[in-house]
């Protein structure tokens, strides 16, 4: 097994040859966004498109809802809390958990759909597309359907995809 490291937020002017196209897939779990500006953001997209096989490769990024529930106790039935004080691209999102015992906040930034969609075309990605989680059975078994209802209209998370 081989392990490369690289900032993925500044793809090599020339390209790089232990990457570029040597990938079918890349997956990215909040990575996205922790973009601060929108050059670090279309950054990651033209290296992760870089990274794919020219013929069908994909980008699939789990990453802050860009629609998610405002105000700050939205999510508190949940175990955490968001808050931005800024209504602008690129502002400062911290998720505050509020579980017994798992006191912790990390801080991304909120990018607009057409933000990451431009970004992600910018890099030469086509047929994007975004996905709303769904609850487990199990879920919805133990917690009920009005537990997960505020939850559901306005998820904190979504999958973005992109095809090459």
């Amino acid at each position: 097994m081989e392990y490369l490291r690289r900032d993925a937020t500044r793809p090599a002017p020339g390209g790089d040859p232990d990457i570029d196209g040597r990938f079918d897939l890349v997956a990215s779990v909040y990575v996205l966004c922790y973009a601060a500006t929108i050059e670090q953001l279309t950054g990651f997209f033209t290296t992760a498109r870089r990274a794919l096989t020219p013929e069908g490769g994909r980008l699939v990024a789990m990453t802050l809802n860009p629609d998610y529930g405002r105000g700050r106790d939205y999510y508190a039935g949940y175990g955490f809390t968001l808050t931005q004080d800024e209504d602008r691209e690129g502002a400062p999102v911290t998720l505050h958990s509020a579980l017994p015992g798992q006191s912790f906040s990390v801080t991304a930034h909120w990018w607009s759909r057409g933000t990451y969609e431009h970004a992600a075309t910018s890099a030469g990605f086509t047929s994007l597309s975004w996905t709303l989680p769904t609850v487990s059975e199990n879920g919805v078994a133990r917690y009920g359907d009005d537990y997960w209802a505020a939850y559901l209209a306005a998820p904190q998370a979504v999958i973005f995809q992109a095809h090459v």
